[in-house]
């Protein structure tokens, strides 16, 4: 289980324009220890305006410093608050539905 790298998950209290939250991610890549960075969100119903509701930050270490950089970054970026989480919350590895689906071959 070493090879899994934490994650943190970043919800703001607002859903923030997607402006934003390239900004915050620009600034979280700045980080030392932050390997990959993602978001997800909502478009409109006109599907012209894209809202993001999540945010997650794949470290290459547990260090507590680093956990207080990233509250650092959301702290200056999003001033209407924010909760953090730390765990696993996107997919590593392959799940049984993939292997019914066909997406991943067997070896």
């Amino acid at each position: 289980m070493s090879d899994i790298n934490p994650e943190v998950q970043i919800f703001p209290l607002r859903l923030v324009s997607e402006d934003r939250a390239k900004a915050l991610l620009a600034d979280l890549n700045t980080i030392d220890n932050v390997k990959k960075t993602e978001y997800k969100g909502f478009l409109s119903q006109d599907k012209s305006v894209f809202k993001v509701g999540w945010i997650w930050v794949e470290l290459a270490t547990e260090e507590e410093s680093v956990l207080g950089e990233i509250k650092d970054v959301c702290d200056r970026q999003l001033p209407f608050g924010y909760d953090i989480q730390r765990g696993r919350f996107t997919k590593y590895r392959a799940t049984t539905a993939d292997y019914l689906r066909g997406s991943v071959k067997e070896e």
